[in-house]
């Protein structure tokens, strides 16, 4: 997607980042989505075989190009790398990611495989680790990641989101805040911050 590309130019341009603190990651093996994604969807993603009605679900046309399907499992390799990195540095960026639509048999809203699911379990995996805490702030609910993870006890999920915007259909996330259209920033920002207090506090 563009966005992630004019992000990148503008931090570079802005010394944000430098060649030194940049870092791409490398494509995870199949058995890393499979903790997340059931066999059947991951492989018919990658080997061009998901149905139109999938595809449409998705939002991207059928069949899906080469460039995509590497974009789409660089993204989640990214937000894995950003994890190890956040372990070893304290602090880590992925200028791209953030698919929380899509569930474990199916991708929605232009997001196919879930980064912030595949990621966390293959951290915790890695690390040992006892607690994840996922927190999204986009306006739309991270619904996928919910599905994903609701039986995972040891990553907490949080969603702050627009009560009316997509997906109409919202899953249950450990905490889901809602807000009506139109919420300006001091109203959101007061709740945010005592929210993930609060989840850092008691998860």
């Amino acid at each position: 997607m563009r966005k992630f590309k004019d992000l990148y130019e503008f931090m570079l341009e802005n010394r944000i980042i430098t060649d030194r603190n940049i870092f791409i990651p490398k494509e995870l093996d199949d058995e890393v989505f499979l903790n997340t994604h059931c066999e059947n969807y991951y492989h018919n993603f990658i080997n061009k075989k998901l149905s139109n009605e999938i595809s449409r679900r998705i939002g991207f046309p059928s069949p899906h190009s080469n460039e995509l399907i590497k974009r789409t499992k660089m993204e989640v390799s990214g937000t894995f790398l950003t994890g190890q990195l956040a372990v070893k540095f304290g602090l880590a960026c992925n200028l791209a990611g953030g698919t929380h639509h899509a569930h474990r048999n199916f991708g929605s809203g232009f997001t196919i495989l879930n980064d912030l699911s595949v990621a966390s379990r293959a951290l915790k995996e890695m690390y040992g680790l006892n607690k994840i805490c996922i927190i999204d702030a986009d306006v739309h609910q991270g619904d996928g990641t919910a599905s994903t993870l609701s039986d995972e006890t040891s990553i907490h999920t949080t969603s702050f989101h627009c009560s009316e915007n997509f997906p109409f259909r919202k899953s249950a996330s450990d905490c889901d805040v809602s807000f009506e259209s139109g919420t300006t920033d001091s109203e959101f920002q007061p709740v945010f911050e005592s929210t993930v207090l609060n989840v850092l506090e008691t998860e």
